[in-house]
């Protein structure tokens, strides 16, 4: 004969049989344990997902840096050398009109020299301001002189006044 187990919970009596090849365990799941099993997986995930970001983040910073900033290419190297020649160097852009190109600092010497001499050729005094009171005073003399060049109106009598 088998064995078997009677089980006395508050609301049913269940008969186990104990020597069944396919029992199972009839106590209660410990939540408090699933629980922390959970937040444990869930910390874990998370610290993870966060370092292999950090990680990723910092070796595309640095592939940027040895590939795209590090290196100065030829070109860019060629360009500086060509734009301190440009800026350093006398040069004539056209004999016969006698256009030359001056040395960025001779270009600098020779503009404050004229604007300490006050030789600009353009103007570069600021324009005069005018107050409100004149602003109002010149409107109310163009609508005085407006006023006297205009026609004489005919009044509805035919008459002009």
């Amino acid at each position: 004969m088998a064995k078997e187990i009677e089980l006395d919970h508050d609301e049913y009596r269940e008969v186990v049989d104990l020597e069944h090849p396919h029992s199972f365990d009839h106590s209660e799941p410990n939540a408090k344990f699933i629980l922390l099993i959970g937040i444990g997986t869930l910390i874990t995930l998370a610290v993870t997902v966060a370092g292999i970001q950090f990680y990723f983040d910092a070796t595309m910073n640095n592939e940027i840096q040895e590939v795209v900033l590090a290196p100065e290419s030829q070109s860019l190297r060629d360009l500086h050398n060509r734009e301190d020649l440009e800026l350093t160097n006398y040069k004539y852009i056209d004999r016969q009109k006698g256009t030359v190109s001056l040395p960025i600092n001779r270009a600098m010497e020779l503009f404050i020299k004229e604007a300490a001499e006050d030789r600009f050729q353009y103007p570069t005094k600021p324009a005069p301001y005018k107050t409100p009171e004149q602003i109002a005073a010149a409107a109310a003399a163009a609508a005085a002189a407006a006023a006297a060049k205009a026609p004489p109106v005919a009044a509805a009598g035919g008459e002009v006044k």
